[in-house]
């Protein structure tokens, strides 16, 4: 016996449309998610949910497939289809392409270009020295519509790159991450920001010869101070590679609206003045629009740096979140934490002529890496003249944490206001141990909402299953504030 056949199933599926507007739905919304990585991510997994979908069964191909292709991840799919394609030149890190001949009309390439629109994001992660000569011009001129470009190479690429991108008027996030283009002239910047009147998000690791923009164009400030440039640019990031020196290869327009700077080393600093530059080059511009700052090395070297050398950051910007992801040695003189706090937080510049604008909300330092491990002492330093602060992801050394419990109530003259708190340690101690740590803890921050395992920069938990330990601690912990609270009320 045949079994029935809903109506309403028969509709649905019998109507191709209403199943490409279904399937439309598994494809990101780029106004709804704002990230540009989250983008790349989630629009990749949508392309293989709909690529599983058109596999599934005769209905669900064409109206998938309609879906697939309009969401391309770049031009070169469609490119694949076409006849007499070939690829040379295979084997170096990337393929080069070829095509010759007609296209017959019926061909593949006709039947599925016509489904697929422009990209509306794309991402190229280039070394095809073809790139910047051909491929970008062409997407430039075809993909008008182009509103997020992310654009990555690790070799020498002409200047005449950023020619093509001022052809995409609509763009609203640019990501350019080319540290080896070092032929670009301010000038090319400045010509860039008179195009793109609708860019609101721009990241910049492009550099100078010399790595100092005065040093190129003497009289660049002065000669785009009228000019409006990038007028709708709200979110600046800058990837400043440092050396023997420091890098300013940021323009005095854009360097009033960075909202990011990473800094790269390529070697240790050590210096207490050595980014003294940057940081006269920002206060310039006030007021400031620096709120993010990160350090960490070029991948190459184990470079590190002393915290004297980041306080003037602290000093004279309002950063609200310090990371520090260095794999070399960081120095802090055995003071711990202690001159990141001194310089963020006004409290402690009595001697000082200038106060600190009290602004730093986060610190992260990568300990696994660089051994950056602090003890009980610089967390109540960091208690005691820290407040505001309410991140703190660190290495925690707990060993003779008894000793500092009963010094605890005198130290604090004033509410903390800690929230977050990240630590790592390689060491195992004894039940006692953790039982006081977490005593501790619960003493110095009691706004405390929880102690987490140090996240490493890979997004993964670290550090959790070989270190038990924080387990005891955060149960402890909460069973002293439960017990603090209970007896308050």
């Amino acid at each position: 016996m045949t079994p029935s056949v809903s109506p309403a199933r028969t509709a649905v599926l019998g109507n191709q449309d209403l199943l490409t507007l279904i399937f439309s739905d598994f494809i990101l919304d780029p106004i709804i998610h704002e990230s540009f990585d989250y983008q790349l991510v989630s629009t990749d997994r949508a392309r293989r949910q709909l690529l599983h979908l058109a596999t599934t069964c005769k209905t669900f191909k064409e109206p998938a497939l309609d879906c697939l292709w309009n969401c391309l991840p770049s031009l070169l799919p469609i490119m694949k289809l076409l006849p007499n394609l070939q690829v040379k030149e295979k084997g170096r890190g990337y393929d080069t392409y070829y095509f010759h001949g007609p296209i017959p009309r019926g061909s593949e390439f006709f039947k599925y270009a016509s489904r697929s629109q422009p990209p509306n994001s794309m991402a190229v992660v280039s070394k095809a020295p073809l790139f910047s000569g051909q491929c970008l011009p062409l997407v430039a001129q075809q993909s008008r519509s182009l509103k997020h470009l992310y654009i990555e190479s690790g070799d020498t690429i002409p200047p005449s790159v950023l020619d093509s991108i001022a052809l995409l008027e609509g763009l609203e996030r640019l990501d350019i991450r080319m540290p080896k283009c070092t032929g670009i002239l301010p000038e090319a910047l400045a010509e860039l920001g008179k195009a793109l009147k609708k860019l609101t998000s721009l990241t910049l690791d492009l550099h100078f010869p010399t790595h100092q923009v005065h040093a190129v164009s003497p009289h660049f400030d002065e000669d785009v101070a009228h000019l409006e440039l990038f007028p709708s640019l709200s979110n600046v990031n800058v990837i400043a590679r440092c050396g023997e020196q420091v890098c300013q290869c940021t323009p005095s327009f854009l360097l009033s609206r960075v909202n990011s700077l990473k800094l790269i080393l390529s070697r240790t600093v050590d210096d207490p003045d050595y980014f003294l530059p940057i940081v006269d080059a920002c206060r310039q511009h006030q007021p400031s629009g620096l709120r993010r700052l990160e350090i960490g090395d070029d991948g190459r070297t184990s470079s590190g740096c002393n915290l004297a050398a980041i306080s003037p950051f602290l000093k004279h910007l309002p950063i609200t979140e310090l990371e520090l992801t260095l794999r070399g040695r960081i120095e802090c003189n055995g003071k711990g934490l202690r001159p990141l706090i001194d310089a963020a937080f006004s409290g402690c510049l009595a001697s000082d002529q200038e106060t600190a604008p009290n602004t730093l909300r986060s610190i992260s330092i990568e300990w696994d890496k660089s051994n950056f491990i602090v003890g009980p002492d610089s967390l109540l330093y960091t208690a005691a003249h820290g407040v505001g602060l309410e991140r703190l992801s660190v290495g925690v050394d707990i060993d003779g944490v008894e000793d500092f419990l009963d010094g605890v109530g005198d130290a604090i003259f004033q509410p903390t206001t800690l929230r977050y708190l990240a630590i790592g340690n390689r060491s195992s101690f004894g039940v006692k141990t953790y039982v006081d740590a977490a005593r501790f803890l619960d003493l110095l921050f009691p706004q405390l909402v929880a102690i987490t395992p140090f996240r490493g920069d890979s997004g993964k938990t670290l550090y959790w299953n070989n270190q038990c330990w924080l387990n005891f601690v955060e149960y402890f912990r909460q069973i002293y504030q439960m017990e603090r609270i209970s007896s308050a009320r």
